[in-house]
């Protein structure tokens, strides 16, 4: 896909793509390894700088590579809890930026590429009541992030139930910090009081695996998980591979990148253009229950 996006070949001054995200779990690691295939062949550099989900380090990246001569954009998978400091950050530097999974509409001069989380999410908690879910366990993580996808997340799943009065639809919000330990009090809970759901929908990937591993540790929960519909926000391909069939959200990650690379790449390319683009991508998905 990015041999069609190539662009001729520009003797730039500035030559270093810096890419912030807080990980390089499944989902930035893919997006940001063809980021870096397509750069890498337009002559450019690419920095990966990582913030733990810190909003001081975030911030700090920021500051300190806008000023550097060699920084010619940025690709931002942000953690910060509003849009406040880059409201103020982008009218002192104009310098390129598109934002990753983050929904940032009325941010002045900046771009953004993410997917449409509320419908999968909406789609998802159709899908669970259709095939017979009455009790459906939502396992979220939100950190009080305004400006995140999973709350569009949660937004999707609570609606996809709204008006139905005869279902048990309830959110888990796990601890931030400490997703195993925390998914380990939920299922000793719910052991302990005999009150385990139908299904289970979980935010994202981290959520599902975090799960898989505490049901691979024990025998007694594997077995009341047997009949339990498991479902998760993102796609990871060993989920093909699994006895435990997951219905799941596929994000598409070849057009995620091929359109931060597009967007970024033509605003270097045209450092007057500072029109916003903004894009947001439909969703696929994949039901492995069917027979």
């Amino acid at each position: 896909m990015f041999s069609s996006l190539l662009l001729p070949a520009m003797n730039l001054k500035c030559r270093n793509i810096v890419i912030i995200c807080s990980d390089l779990e499944y989902f930035n690691a893919s997006i940001g390894a063809l980021l870096y295939k397509y750069f890498k062949k337009q002559g450019f550099d690419i920095s990966i700088y990582l913030t733990y989900e810190i909003e001081s380090k975030e911030k700090e990246y920021v500051q300190q590579l806008a000023t550097n001569p060699n920084t010619a954009g940025f690709v931002i998978f942000s953690c910060m809890n509003n849009a406040f400091f880059y409201n103020s950050f982008f009218k002192e530097y104009s310098i390129p930026c598109v934002f990753v999974d983050r929904f940032l509409p009325y941010l002045e001069g900046c771009s953004f590429v993410t997917v449409d989380n509320y419908g999968g999410a909406f789609k998802i908690g159709k899908l669970l009541i259709e095939k017979g879910s009455k009790s459906i366990a939502c396992l979220s993580m939100l950190k009080d992030n305004k400006i995140s996808t999973i709350e569009d997340r949660i937004n999707g799943f609570k609606d996809s139930h709204s008006g139905l009065n005869n279902l048990n639809c309830f959110r888990v919000e796990l601890e931030y910090g400490d997703i195993m330990s925390s998914i380990q009090k939920v299922l000793e809970e719910w052991s302990r009081n005999n009150t385990f759901p139908d299904a289970v929908f979980a935010t994202n990937h981290l959520i599902m695996n975090g799960l898989l591993t505490a049901l691979q540790n024990n025998k007694e929960w594997q077995v009341k998980f047997k009949d339990i519909l498991l479902s998760c926000f993102d796609n990871l391909p060993y989920y093909d591979w699994l006895n435990k069939p997951i219905i799941s959200v596929e994000q598409p990650i070849n057009d995620i990148a091929f359109y931060t690379a597009a967007i970024l790449h033509k605003k270097i390319l045209d450092p007057k253009n500072f029109n916003p683009n903004n894009i947001i991508l439909p969703v696929k998905i994949i039901d492995r229950t069917k027979d």
